[in-house]
């Protein structure tokens, strides 16, 4: 129990960290904040799942290739596509890309800004938003894959997800 209780400390202190780092970036850097943070967390998505080499052009397995590759580098974190009922597929064709949605939960990034009392949508989540677009990037074979928040909220976030069909993007 005793053991349970600092690894519990030493997350808190990390997570205490990442808060200070992202409030500090915001105060520095302003609006270029969250590009700095989705740049530099995409390239540690696609390092991170660099031993993962499982590829697919089928969009849905990916989003279920990327929960696997992440949960086998030891993260457990839950998202999944949505759409309305009456939609047939979850990514609709536009031309150049698809796009599709999703709902994220217990996410590290949310977690770390309500204990630091900072606002979502920041440096951070824009971070963690890069990360799971290297990673996604990854498995479908280089296509740029982008993430926008529309919905930071306390339980669960929503966003939209844009694949570029070309491999580099657009």
């Amino acid at each position: 129990m005793a053991d349970l209780v600092k690894e519990r400390k030493k997350l808190q202190d990390v997570m205490m960290f990442m808060g200070a780092l992202g409030q500090g970036a915001e105060k520095i850097l302003q609006r270029s904040a969250s590009v700095v943070g989705f740049q530099s967390g995409k390239a540690i998505g696609m390092e991170a799942t660099k031993n993962f080499t499982a590829t697919t052009d089928d969009l849905e397995k990916a989003v279920d290739l990327l929960q696997e590759a992440l949960y086998g580098i030891g993260l457990d974190w839950k998202f999944g596509l949505w759409k309305k009922s009456d939609e047939p597929t979850y990514f609709k064709d536009e031309g150049d890309k698809w796009v599709s949605y999703m709902w994220f939960q217990d996410c590290l990034v949310r977690n770390t800004l309500f204990t630091y009392a900072d606002k979502q949508e920041g440096a951070l989540c824009h971070m963690s938003h890069g990360f799971f677009a290297g990673a996604l990037e990854r498995i479908l074979g280089g296509k740029k894959v982008d993430l926008e928040i529309l919905h930071g909220g306390e339980n669960g976030c929503y966003k939209k997800l844009t694949v570029f069909k070309e491999k580099g993007g657009s």
